[in-house]
């Protein structure tokens, strides 16, 4: 609060916000990873779920300065695949589940504003935490061959290039967005019980790690906690 304070007395606007939308991925590595995990099993096998985009939360802090704003915003978003198989001699299922959890900082730059209305250019970045949950299970002749789980981490960084357009309305704003998101960093995933185990892609022999990497589209609310008066000289 005492680093905090200086700055609110400095700010026109405090306000939190929450915005919910769909997010894209690439996830090649992990696409590869299932090819090379299918090439194993003795029967047919299919992908039935391949690391689609899915919904993220994203509850958000901002302080908003004549032209500009800036804050910190909290990004959870998730997705998997499955690969199964079945014939008369056994069963396979493989299951991936994955989930990205992305503490970062933002910056908005007000374009124009007309009434209530207005159009922003936005860039963010931070950190990305990813989960997964490896299930592997086999079934031959009625005998359990395979009933496997395991639990890998991964670290990685982001940048985020952006639109926005918000429209207000007392202590309210609206917002419908629109971004890309890029992933850096050479994360691959290692095992929550021993680092030293990768995530290992038996076709190549190449560490495997996410890629969230794709574009977001999404809807935001903010409520105004404090609101100065605007400068005379604006």
């Amino acid at each position: 609060m005492i680093v905090l304070f200086p700055v609110l007395i400095w700010s026109q606007e405090l306000s939190v916000g929450f915005q919910y939308g769909l997010e894209g991925n690439t996830m090649s590595d992990m696409q590869d990873f299932n090819t090379s995990i299918i090439s194993t099993v003795p029967f047919d096998t299919k992908v039935v779920s391949d690391f689609p985009g899915y919904w993220y939360y994203q509850p958000s802090l901002k302080i908003a300065y004549k032209r500009f704003g800036f804050g910190l915003n909290y990004s959870y978003n998730s997705t998997g695949s499955r690969i199964s198989g079945k014939d008369y001699s056994g069963e396979f299922r493989f299951d991936l589940r994955l989930n990205k959890k992305s503490p970062g900082v933002f910056i908005e730059y007000y374009i124009f504003t007309v009434g209530g209305f207005r159009l922003c250019g936005e860039g963010e970045g931070g950190f990305m935490f990813s989960s997964l949950h490896l299930e592997q299970n086999l079934i031959v002749n009625g005998t359990t061959q395979l009933n496997d789980t395991y639990d890998f981490k991964a670290k990685n960084y982001f940048f985020q290039p952006g639109l926005k357009a918000i429209y207000r309305l007392n202590s309210f704003e609206f917002e419908i967005n629109a971004a890309y998101l890029v992933q850096f960093g050479d994360g691959t995933f290692y095992n929550v019980s021993d680092k030293n185990m990768m995530l290992i892609n038996t076709t190549t022999g190449v560490p495997v790690k996410p890629d969230w990497s794709g574009f977001k589209v999404g809807v935001g609310i903010n409520f105004i906690l404090i609101k100065s008066k605007p400068d005379k000289s604006e």
